[in-house]
This record gives structure tokens, sequence and C-alpha cells, in this order.
């Protein structure tokens, strides 16, 4: 896996892991307030239902109360009938009321068609009548099955006047209208409303009113006396939640109800919720890092890391060898790092180019030395050769001197020996000459070399160039993978690299640097001494050229002497002389030589010290290959 790819998925991963504990933590948050506030508003309206269904029954017993009044009937029991028949009869005339009747303390029964013939309350002992006459102020039976078949209860007041007990009023209500006057409180009507025995009153599905609540749920029974109470339970494979409010004045519990999976809803959906935005923000989270991370770390190092340390190791090692590829497509430090390479590889390859061209030329500036040096060595015995010949000469300048008898064998002598001085200078004439192109080739070569070494200074000096480039570069480098902190720490040892690359580039430049000064100042020297040379040689030739002037009018004495021997003491005064003057110059043409040949001596050596120095230069280079 790239780094790229390992960092993108390192801070996936803590977006994740922080989203996800931040939704987990936001989801049980919003789940406690979300249940407590459903457990709550399932706890208020239960209670609001319950004070609701006893304000309804108080109204009940609030008609029956004013209607009780209306009765006209004394302490001793005397009824008006008719005007009881028609409170009975406006008592039923309300919607909600199914029956309306009156019993006398005797037990008679009257309904709105007057009395009930053949039934007396109080000998049917009817709940409505012996509960209200043993002293309950408001009487609710038990329901019960009325003729029409419909679920009732009877609602009953006692009647007193003057402090006497006179009658019971009562009506008959339906559980239906219980019910339905529940229903239209509640949106989801899943209640209960159950009497201290358990007895269903009302209910959201008809066929449990009339039932035992707690046989059909049991759990209820453990809190039915605690009014508030609330309980989870299961009930055919699903989880639900009770809560219990009971009337104070009815003792009537309503029990709301509701499932667990509706509880847990708002919760859920939130949860929900939260998932699709997390799932939104970690992708555009995703892309930005992305778009970050390519643009802020990956493009200023252009490549992996690990690529880039492996270039780094092998141009270390000196392998230049591997293909470079197009710089135009990379860029930030991966591109400078090919750049250097491709430039270091050229240069490697000028500097071997130049060591070759610098081999061959020392190899010719030995060879011109060994020639010269050998041209020298024989103009040194030439030159004794006329130094012999010239003191001959003077012996037999003397000898003319001395005999005049022998003048004419002497000014054949003296001619021959001119012939030979002529030849000879001649000889160390041409040789001299020689030695000038000699020594001129030398110093053509020595300039030559000159150049040679100052064209290889220019290319040190461009490799010095990208060396501090390229440790500038591996400091910028330093400094971003300084800012990029612990994901920066392998772009860091990379900077390392290439700044430890270029500081042995640079110290290897200046190691070539100070060789290629040695050279140039022996390549100067060199020139100067063959230019030194060159003007001696040029000197000698002179006096030789002189040499061969005086041979020359030796020869026309001689000549003289033939036909003129009263003239020989002249002649040879003046043949003295001239030979004096000759053998001067052949002692300094001979010091010419021996220091040409010293010279020659020196810039042997120098040609081999140059040598050794090129040697020494592709050693230094000889760690790169290319």
């Amino acid at each position: 896996m790239s780094a790229k790819n390992k960092l993108l998925s390192s801070i996936g991963f803590l977006f994740l892991l922080v989203v996800f504990i931040i939704v987990t933590m936001s989801y049980l948050s919003f789940k406690n307030a979300s249940v407590k506030n459903y457990t709550e508003k399932l706890m208020n309206n239960a209670h609001l239902i319950s004070y609701a269904v006893e304000q309804r029954m108080e109204r009940y017993f609030d008609v029956l109360t004013l209607s009780g009044n209306e009765i006209n009937i004394d302490s001793r029991g005397h009824i008006d009938e008719e005007q009881l028949r028609k409170t009975l009869h406006n008592l039923e005339s309300n919607p909600h009321i199914l029956n309306a009747f009156f019993a006398s303390t005797d037990g008679v029964t009257y309904r709105p068609g007057g009395r009930i013939a053949g039934f007396n309350a109080k000998d049917k002992q009817r709940e409505w009548f012996k509960k209200a006459l043993n002293g309950d102020q408001y009487v609710i039976t038990a329901p019960f099955k009325a003729i029409t078949g419909e679920t009732v209860m009877s609602l009953s007041i006692l009647i007193k006047r003057h402090g006497n007990i006179v009658g019971v009023l009562g009506v008959n209500i339906t559980l239906d209208m219980i019910t339905k006057f529940i229903q239209s409180l509640t949106d989801n009507n899943q209640l209960f409303v159950s009497k201290e025995d358990g007895y269903i009153v009302a209910a959201s599905e008809h066929q449990y009113i009339g039932q035992n609540l707690f046989q059909i749920r049991p759990s209820y029974s453990r809190y039915r006396d605690m009014d508030g109470a609330s309980h989870f339970y299961q009930y055919k494979g699903k989880s639900y939640y009770s809560v219990n409010a009971i009337s104070e004045k009815l003792g009537w519990s309503v029990w709301a109800w509701d499932k667990k999976d509706n509880i847990d809803a708002a919760s859920e959906a939130n949860l929900m919720t939260d998932v699709y935005i997390t799932i939104i923000a970690i992708t555009f989270s995703l892309i930005v890092t992305y778009f970050l991370v390519v643009r802020l770390m990956y493009m200023p190092i252009g490549g992996e890391p690990k690529e880039i340390e492996a270039i780094i190791q092998r141009v270390a090692e000196g392998d230049l060898t591997f293909q470079v590829s197009d710089i135009s497509r990379e860029t930030g430090v991966y591109a400078a790092i090919m750049a250097m390479v491709k430039n270091l590889k050229s240069i490697i390859e000028g500097i071997y180019g130049a060591i070759d061209q610098l081999n061959h030329a020392s190899v010719q500036m030995l060879d011109t030395t060994s020639a010269v040096k050998s041209s020298a060595e024989s103009q040194m015995v030439q030159l004794e050769q006329t130094a012999t010949a010239m003191n001959e000469m003077t012996v037999t300048v003397d000898e003319v001197a001395r005999s005049a008898l022998q003048a004419s064998g002497a000014a054949r002598e003296s001619g021959e020996h001119s012939s030979l001085g002529m030849s000879v200078v001649r000889e160390m004439n041409q040789s001299i000459q020689d030695l000038a192109t000699g020594i001129k080739a030398v110093v053509d070569v020595n300039t030559g070399l000159e150049k040679e070494t100052q064209g290889i200074g220019s290319i040190l000096e461009v490799i010095d160039s990208i060396s501090e480039q390229t440790n500038l570069l591996a400091l910028n480098a330093a400094i971003e993978a300084a800012r990029a902190g612990e994901y920066g720490r392998g772009f860091s040892v990379v900077a390392d690299e290439v700044r430890h690359l270029a500081n042995r580039t640079k110290q290897s430049t200046n190691e070539i640097q100070d060789m290629i000064v040695r050279l140039q100042r022996e390549a100067q020297h060199s020139v100067q001494l063959m230019q030194d040379n060159m003007l001696d040689a040029q000197t000698t030739a002179k006096k030789s050229e002189m040499a061969n002037q005086a041979l020359q009018e030796i020869q026309n004495a001689v000549s003289l002497i033939q036909d003129m021997n009263s003239q020989i003491a002249t002649a040879a005064e003046e043949q003295t002389h001239v030979a004096g003057e000759i053998n001067a110059s052949v002692v300094q043409i001979n010091e010419l030589a021996r220091n040409t040949f010293d010279d020659a001596s020196g810039n042997s050596g120098r040609a081999g010290k140059l040598a050794e120095v090129a040697s020494q230069l592709h050693e230094s280079v000889k760690i790169f290959k290319i």
C-alpha cells in the first residue's frame, strides 16, 4: 500500500472512530432523553385522562344532584310523581344517560313512565340502592348487562330533605360511552381503565371490556395500588411499556401503554439520520483530506518516499545506471532528485571524457618531451665534437703563426677544418631549429592542456552549484517534513540522505578542484619553461649563424693564404681571434643544450605527474556507474 493510501486510511479510520463515538454518545443521550420524554408524556396523558374521567363522572353526579334538588318530596316521603317523571325524563334526554330512575326509602322504584310494577329495589338488593342507603355519597356500581344487552353501570346519590333520607336517584350509563369519551381524549387510545378489582371499564379494544385486567395482563397486578408506577412487560413476543394513574376520588386506574418500538422510534430515526449525516461527513472529509494530502504533501514530495529513498541510496552508492523518467511529468522533491541524477550523470560523463582527453594530452606531452630530451642530448654530443674541432683549429692556427713554411699545408688543413666546422655548424643550426620546433610543439600542447583544465574547472563549478541547490532542496524538504510532524518522519530521512549526498558531491568537487588548480599551476610552469627554452634556442640559432659566417670567413682566409703567403701572420692572428669567438659560442651553445636537456627531463616528470593527476581524478569519479 502506498504512503498516500496509508495516510488516507489512517485519517479515515480516525474520522470514523471519532464520529462513531460522537454518534454513539449522541444516540444514547438522545435515546435517554427521548424515552424519558415519551414515558413522561405517557404518564402525563394517563393522569390527564384519569382526571378527565374523574371530572366526567363528577359531572354525572352534579347532574344527579341538580336533578335531585328538583324532585318535589317532603320529609315524610310524599312524592309529586308528575314532577318526578318529568325530572327523570329530562335525565334520560341526556344522550350520555341510558336510563334514569328513583327509589324511595321503602324500595319503590320510578321511571319516566311511572312506578315500575313488580320491582322493589330494596327487595332486589340493588347495589346502587343499598350502597346509597349505607351512606356512600357517590355510588358507582359494578358493570352489569342491561335488558338491552349493553354493559352498563349505575350511578346513584342519596336524596335528603331536612336531614332525613327520602330516596335514591340514579342513572345507568353504558361503558361504551366511557370508552368513546376516553378515545376522544387520546390519539392512539392505547389505554385500559380498570376498577380496583381489575374490572376493565374502558379499553382500546371492546373485547377486553368487562374482563379482569390482572388476568389478561398479570404483570399489572404488582402495580395496582401504585399511582405513577411504570414497568416493561412482554406480550405475544413484543415488549411494551405501561404507566398507572389512579383517580383519587374514583379509585380507578388509567393504564396507558405503548410498544417499546414506538418509544424507541424517535431515537432510532435520529440514529439513522446521524448515520446518513456521518456517511456524508466522512465521505466529504475523506475527499477534502485526499485533496489536502495530494496538494500539500504528496505533490511537494512528488512520489513515494520509499521510492525516493531507494533512488537516493543508489545515487549515494554511485549507481547512475538506472533510467531517468520524464521529469516534466514529476513534481516536487522527486522531480528535483531526478533532475539532479540526470545532470549528475551528464556531468560524470563529461568528466570521463575530460579525463580521457587529459590522459591523451599527457601521453602526447610525454612523447614530445622525450623527443626534445633526445634532441638536446644529440645536440650536446655534436657541440662537444664542435668544441674539439675548434680546439684543433686553434692549434693549427698557432702552428701556422710559428712556421710560415708550413703555411700551405696549414692553409689546406685549415680549409679542411673550416669545411668541417661549417658542416658541424650547419648540423648544429638544424638541430637548434628542430629543438625550437619541438619546444614550440610542447608549448602548444601545454597551452591546450591548460585550456582543458580550465574547462574541467568550469564543469566542477557547475557540479558545485548543483550540490548547493541540492542541499537547499534537501533543507526545504526537511522543513516540509518537520511541518508534517509524525507523518513527515520518513520524508526527513529522505532529506538527510539528499543533504548527505550533496555534501559528499561538494567534497569530491573540492578535491578535484584542488587537483585541477595544481595541474594548471604545473602546466603554466611548464609553458613558461618551454618559452624560456625556445628563446634560448633562438639565441643559439643566431650564434650558430654567426659561427657559420665566421667559418666562411676562415675558408676565404685560407684561400687568401694559399694565394698570399705574405699575409700569413695577419691572417693567422685574425683566425685565432675568430676561433676564440667560435669556441666561446660553442661553449654557450653547449650550456643552452644542457639547460634544454634538463628542462626536457623536468617536463617529462611533469607529464608523468599530470598522468598521475588524471589517474587520481579517474579514481575519484570511478564510484559513479553510468
